[in-house]
């Protein structure tokens, strides 16, 4: 949310995608429209959040079995906007999904020579944590040099209430709020990091990734899928 407010506050025209639906309709709306509701209090207008995962039939946690699509989309909304900075979740380990959107906007964006135009923010991961324990919000040593903005008391509190608006995922927020919750009180940095193409066929950290640990995926799946898809270009 910070990197969004600072984007808007450059003046620049803010664009927000989601890639994956709900696999329950109901469900989907619903979360769809907890999201409009948070960005659009942010300052986003309604035209600029596009549910890109509906239209192109991804559900969640599938991401990586559609890489073929969300390529060719991402390359066609690349091509279109020639946005002047792009936000990813980090390469991590912690969801498949974020994962696999990760590596093809880098490999995108390399060969458009956009990759300095990237930054990468981290969400979760299992990084030296044992049995089910995970990290939230702190980047992984392996994806370079650390960017910290400082995140103003007003907003850090204001994010935290944001928290509060995804009432449809709140077992998801059950485990994350406590952690971002110390993050912003403590810390209240904005951390990001630049990407690395050759990061992307590296194994995000050593040991056991968290979505193996919850058995979402593999990391030979996940790196066989996009190994794939890279060669199919």
């Amino acid at each position: 949310m910070h990197c969004i407010e600072g984007a808007l506050a450059q003046g620049l025209d803010v664009r927000c995608f989601f890639f994956t639906q709900a696999p329950d309709q109901a469900l989907n709306a619903m979360r769809n429209r907890e999201s409009l509701n948070v960005l659009t209090q942010l300052g986003i207008c309604n035209d600029n959040i596009s549910f890109v995962g509906m239209s192109l039939g991804i559900m969640d946690g599938e991401l990586q079995d559609h890489l073929h699509p969300l390529g060719r989309w991402l390359q066609g909304e690349i091509d279109k906007s020639k946005p002047e900075k792009i936000w990813i979740p980090a390469w991590e380990g912690g969801h498949p999904d974020h994962d696999a959107l990760h590596g093809v906007m880098v490999e995108i964006a390399a060969r458009a020579n956009m990759l300095d135009r990237i930054q990468q923010f981290p969400f979760y991961n299992g990084c030296n944590c044992p049995g089910p324990w995970f990290k939230v919000m702190q980047p992984l040593v392996d994806n370079g040099p650390i960017d910290c903005q400082k995140i103003r008391w007003g907003q850090r509190w204001r994010y935290l209430l944001s928290c509060f608006k995804y009432p449809s995922q709140i077992k998801s927020w059950l485990g994350l709020f406590p952690f971002v919750a110390l993050h912003l009180v403590f810390k209240g940095v904005q951390q990001t990091q630049r990407v690395h193409r050759e990061r992307i066929l590296q194994r995000p950290h050593s040991g056991p990734l968290y979505y193996e640990k919850r058995g979402f995926s593999t990391w030979e799946k996940t790196h066989g899928k996009l190994a794939a898809w890279i060669q199919s270009l």
